[in-house]
């Protein structure tokens, strides 16, 4: 009978731990997949070139973009917090009329960090990708919500679902952007780590 109770106890104090597969209410927000399925359709142009940066370029700004700018931009439906991370959860139907998810993060009320994604790409063929070979229509059949960022020179980024991140640099030769340099690096946002298991389970 001891031995039952231990268990219980056991299991209860397990139970009650924080973890970042929960999903936390917040307001009127909600968490369910079934909600995740009727969320509004927001047009890609909606969020203008600031909102589409990721931390990398985002982090380049003096002044950051906040929750209302998102609330003005997009509208903020569904806001998911872990502990002390915060991000919510957007679809986005891109220019050539494919839908895809978006998560931006949050520290506070500032703008962190822009994601979009249609699945979690596989690492295995990023790594397989050549200099001055590879182009951005392959990087595309593989990461398809993939974006190319025009900073300093062409650039995008890719996210896998163990916490690491790809910068890929590209040239631009003609109407086509080739692979220049490449690297992999821990993800500073580690937003895959962060999702809940009903957004994990959007993306994979």
């Amino acid at each position: 009978m001891k031995r039952i109770i231990v268990i219980i106890l056991i299991a209860l104090f397990i139970s009650s731990l924080p973890g970042c597969n929960i999903d936390y209410k917040k307001e009127n927000d909600y968490d369910s997949m079934a909600e995740n399925s009727i969320l509004k359709i927001v047009n890609i142009d909606d969020f203008g070139e600031r909102l589409k940066l990721p931390y990398t370029l985002q982090g380049s700004f003096s002044l950051s973009l906040t929750k209302n700018d998102v609330k003005n931009s997009i509208g903020i439906e569904h806001l998911r917090k872990c502990q002390d991370y915060e991000y919510s959860i957007h679809k986005v139907k891109f220019d050539d009329g494919s839908i895809n998810y978006c998560f931006i993060s949050y520290e506070g009320e500032a703008v962190i960090d822009t994601w979009f994604v249609s699945k979690i790409p596989n690492k295995e063929l990023f790594l397989k990708i050549e200099k001055r070979k590879t182009n951005f229509d392959q990087i595309k059949g593989i990461d398809k919500a993939a974006i190319i960022f025009d900073a300093n020179e062409p650039i995008s980024y890719h996210r896998f679902n163990d916490g690491t991140i790809m910068e890929i640099v590209y040239n631009k030769i003609g109407d086509d952007f080739f692979v220049k340099e490449f690297g992999l690096s821990e993800d500073p946002v580690s937003i895959v780590k962060h999702l809940s298991m009903s957004d994990l389970k959007l993306i994979t």
